[in-house]
C-alpha cells in the first residue's frame, strides 16, 4: 500500500534508506508478521472480530504496545482489560512508554538500556534513529474491531500493574485519610480499583456485587455511557459557575425536579450536601417563623454537621449532643417495633400523631420553628409511615404555624415516593421544605455548574 524504499534523506544520497512501509493483506504465517514488529516497515491483517483480533495480539512473543481506535468507551475499557501488552493506546496511533513497562516489551525482550521511564526498559530497535527520511510520511495504523456491548459485564485478572497501583492506594490511605465514624487504627478498608453497573472490583481482581450502591445514590449503576458522555459534554462546556450566575445545566435541572414535586414547591436551592440541605432548610424556617425549636424522631439520621447530627435522632448524635442545638425527638410510627403498643396501622397512626401533638404542646407552640421527618427512614431502618400520618403532621404544622421538612435525602424521588408512601402520597401531607440529595445526583461530578449533590426546594 505504502512503499518506502525510494526515500531519501538530504546529504546522504549514497546510504541506503526504508521510508514508512505498508503491507496489506498479511497473515500470521508470513515472515514479515513474524519478524517486523517496530517499523518503519507495517502490516495490515484483517480479522473478522475483536475476539480473533485480540488473540493475534495476546499470542504476540513480545508484547510490547497496540491501540484501539474506538468511539465507544465501554470497548476501550474492555480492550484496556483484555488485551495482555505492555503500553495500550486509545484512538492514539503510538502508546508511549511507562515507568512500570518496558519499551521493548514485557515478554520476549530484544536487548535492554536504561531509559528515563524505567531503570531496565528494553527496546526492540537495534540501532539509532536518524532524522526522519524526506518524503516520510506517517501511514494510517489499522483499527481493532469490537463487537462489545457496553452493558455486558467483564470479569477479567486484573494486570500485575494494576494491582501495584492497588497496593499503593491503600498505604497512602492508611497513612493519610482519616475516615469518619471509625476507629482509625482498627480500619482495614477495602480498595476499589473500578466499577461498572452493579458491581466494583477490589485490589485482588474479585468482583463483588454493590448492594448499598456506595451511600445509596448510584442508582443507575457504575460508568452508565450515557452519564459519561454527559459529563464529558458539561466538562468541555463548563466546569464550574458562582451561584449569582444563571447556566443552562443548572436552569434545566432545577425545571426537572420542580416537575415532580407537588404544589408550589417549585424553586430548587442546590447545596453540598444532605446535611447542609437539611441545615439550609432549618435555618430558613427559624428565620421565616422567628422560632428556634426543631423536632425530629428518635429513628432518624439528618447528617452529619453539627445541627443535622444533633437534629438526628439515633445514638450517632450522642458524641455530640450538648443539648445546645435547640432540638427536640419524639417517637414516629412503627408498627413492628411500636412504642404505643399499637395492634393495626390505623391504630399506629392514630397514636403516634396523639403523641407527637402532645410534645408539641409540653415543648411549647410559640418555640417551634420546624418539624423535620424522613419520608422513609433509611439509615435507622426502612420504616414506611402508615397511611394517613403525614397528612396528620401537615395539619398539626399548620395548626401551630410550625414548618414541616421533608428530609428526602435517603428516600429518593417523587415519582417514587408516591408508589411507595412517601411525601407525595397524594393524601395531602405536603412539606413546606424538602431535602433532597443521593438519588437525585446519582453520585457523579460534574454536576450542574456550582452546584453540589444536594437539591433543596422551598416555597
Amino acid at each position: 500500500m505504502i512503499d518506502g524504499r525510494e526515500v531519501q534523506a538530504r546529504g546522504d544520497q549514497d546510504g541506503f534508506w526504508l521510508g514508512p512501509t505498508l503491507f496489506d493483506q498479511v497473515t500470521p504465517d508470513m515472515d514479515i508478521y513474524r519478524e517486523e514488529i517496530f517499523g518503519p516497515v507495517l502490516s495490515v491483517v484483517r480479522v473478522a472480530s475483536y475476539d480473533e483480533a485480540l488473540a493475534l495480539i495476546n499470542a504476540n512473543e513480545y508484547g510490547n504496545g497496540t491501540a484501539i481506535f474506538t468511539n465507544d468507551g465501554g470497548a476501550a475499557r474492555r480492550f484496556e482489560e483484555d488485551v495482555q501488552v505492555g503500553m495500550i493506546g486509545v484512538n492514539v496511533p503510538i502508546p508511549v512508554p511507562v515507568a512500570y513497562h518496558s519499551f521493548g516489551g514485557w515478554k520476549r525482550r530484544c536487548s535492554a538500556t536504561r531509559t528515563l521511564t524505567a531503570p531496565r526498559a528494553c527496546t526492540s530497535s537495534r540501532a539509532p534513529r536518524s532524522s526522519p527520511p524526506v518524503g516520510s510520511t506517517r501511514p494510517p495504523a489499522p483499527r481493532a474491531a469490537s463487537s462489545w456491548d457496553s452493558r455486558r459485564m467483564t470479569d477479567t485478572a486484573m494486570r500485575p500493574s494494576t494491582l501495584t497501583d492497588a497496593d499503593r492506594a491503600y498505604e497512602l490511605d492508611r497513612a493519610h485519610v482519616f475516615h469518619s465514624r471509625s476507629a482509625q487504627a482498627q480500619l482495614d478498608p477495602m480498595v476499589v480499583t473500578k466499577a461498572e453497573g452493579s458491581y466494583v472490583w477490589d485490589r485482588h481482581g474479585n468482583r463483588l456485587l454493590a448492594f448499598t450502591s456506595q451511600l445509596v445514590f448510584t442508582n443507575l449503576g457504575h460508568q452508565h455511557p450515557r452519564i459519561i458522555k454527559a459529563i464529558q459534554e458539561q466538562a468541555a462546556t463548563l466546569c464550574t459557575v458562582a451561584p449569582a450566575y444563571a447556566n443552562g445545566a443548572r436552569s434545566e435541572a432545577a425545571h426537572l425536579i420542580a416537575s415532580h414535586t407537588p404544589g408550589d414547591l417549585n424553586r430548587v436551592l442546590f447545596t453540598n450536601a444532605g446535611a447542609d440541605a437539611n441545615e439550609h432548610a432549618i435555618r430558613m424556617a427559624r428565620l421565616h417563623t422567628g422560632k428556634h425549636k426543631v423536632l425530629s424522631t428518635y429513628r432518624s439520621y439528618h447528617g452529619g454537621t453539627h445541627l443535622a447530627v444533633n437534629v438526628t435522632g439515633d445514638p450517632r448524635r450522642w458524641a455530640s449532643d450538648n443539648g445546645s442545638a435547640g432540638t427536640v425527638h419524639f417517637f414516629g410510627p412503627f408498627l413492628y417495633r411500636s412504642a404505643f403498643s399499637a395492634t393495626t396501622e390505623q391504630e399506629e397512626c392514630q397514636r403516634a400523631l396523639a403523641h407527637l401533638e402532645q410534645v408539641i404542646t409540653l415543648e411549647g407552640p410559640p418555640t417551634i420553628a420546624a418539624v423535620v421527618l424522613e419520608s422513609i427512614p433509611g439509615t435507622a431502618g426502612i420504616m414506611i409511615p402508615p397511611p394517613g400520618y403525614l397528612q396528620g403532621v401537615r395539619e398539626l404544622c399548620d395548626r401551630h404555624n410550625i414548618v414541616f421538612i421533608a428530609d428526602e435525602v435517603m428516600a429518593g424521588s417523587a415519582a417514587r415516593l408516591r408508589r411507595r408512601g412517601g411525601h407525595d402520597r397524594g393524601d395531602g401531607g405536603g412539606p413546606y421544605r424538602r431535602a433532597r440529595r443521593r438519588s437525585g445526583s446519582r453520585g457523579v461530578r460534574p454536576r450542574p455548574p456550582g452546584a453540589g449533590g444536594t437539591a433543596r426546594v422551598d416555597r
